[in-house]
């Protein structure tokens, strides 16, 4: 088994938290930075970053490879890097990838504690996280059909419930892949939920680990990156369409609670993948 870890960034050369919080966990992993090739900050990011290898890709190849959604001709999206960094994986022979935003401040453990009286949920963050990613990397080994590990965002234990489960189908931003399964991400914007529920609508599977964490800004928050993006394009509204219009049986528009109402997606799932009919409803013949 042979592992990397991508950061994929852009616009931030001076701002790696990822890459400084994952350096200062000990990781032995070796690490990359993904930056577009006409990323005009390119020459800033290889003269800041140590720790790690600054890769290009070219994002018109993979624009041109991907289907956006839309007749924008503009380059600013999300899907390229992700789809670059199954083939940078290939190129450099690793079986399995694990696939980061660049503004992550703490990777964590949560565990959920029940008494008679109260719900709680401790969190420590990891002393050293080669062994969550190898566990990730095994678990892709042992399940033939699971496309992806993801960590859970912050926001997921809101209500409390969320501890307390096994996995969940949501999956994005934290990804861990296998080299040999590809999954290709869609659409100029929100590409990681509707690459997920791509997969799942047709039998595949992505699962979200409660027991795994990351810490990251919320977004629009962080200067750079794809904040940028959502911004020149239109904000979270437009960003959440672009899964609606792929899947608009089982995703609508919906809102969070925030400083601010923010507008985000909602994911019916119930109605979004393939179930697994009990063996009561088999046919029998000559019954």
């Amino acid at each position: 088994m042979k592992v990397a870890i991508f950061i994929v960034s852009y616009h931030r050369p001076f701002s790696q938290r990822t890459l400084s919080m994952l350096l200062r966990r000990g990781v032995t992993y070796p690490i990359f930075v993904i930056v577009a090739d006409d990323d005009d900050t390119l020459e800033q990011y290889r003269g800041a970053i140590t720790g790690a290898q600054v890769v290009t890709y070219n994002r018109e190849k993979y624009r041109q490879a991907c289907d956006i959604g839309d007749c924008d001709i503009r380059l600013t999206m999300c899907s390229q890097v992700r789809n670059a960094c199954f083939d940078i994986a290939c190129e450099r022979g690793f079986t399995h990838f694990a696939v980061l935003d660049d503004d992550y401040s703490s990777l964590s453990i949560r565990l959920s504690e029940y008494t008679p009286t109260r719900y709680r949920v401790h969190s420590a963050q990891f002393a050293q996280i080669d062994g969550a990613l190898s566990a990730c990397a095994h678990l892709l080994d042992s399940v033939s059909r699971l496309n992806c590990v993801c960590f859970a965002q912050g926001g997921d234990y809101l209500g409390g419930s969320f501890g307390s489960r096994n996995a969940i189908r949501k999956s994005m931003n934290f990804f861990v892949f296998r080299t040999d399964r590809p999954m290709r991400f869609v659409g100029r914007l929100n590409d990681d939920v509707t690459a997920n529920l791509l997969e799942q609508s047709r039998g595949g599977l992505c699962v979200t680990i409660p027991l795994l964490m990351i810490d990251q800004p919320e977004t629009l928050s962080s200067k750079g990156g794809m904040s940028e993006a959502y911004v020149e394009l239109g904000g979270g509204f437009i960003k959440s369409m672009y899964t609606v219009v792929r899947f608009p049986s089982c995703v609508r528009i919906a809102t969070l609670p925030s400083k601010y109402m923010r507008v985000h997606h909602n994911v019916l799932w119930n109605l979004a993948v393939p179930k697994v009919i009990s063996d009561k409803w088999e046919a029998f013949d000559g019954e």
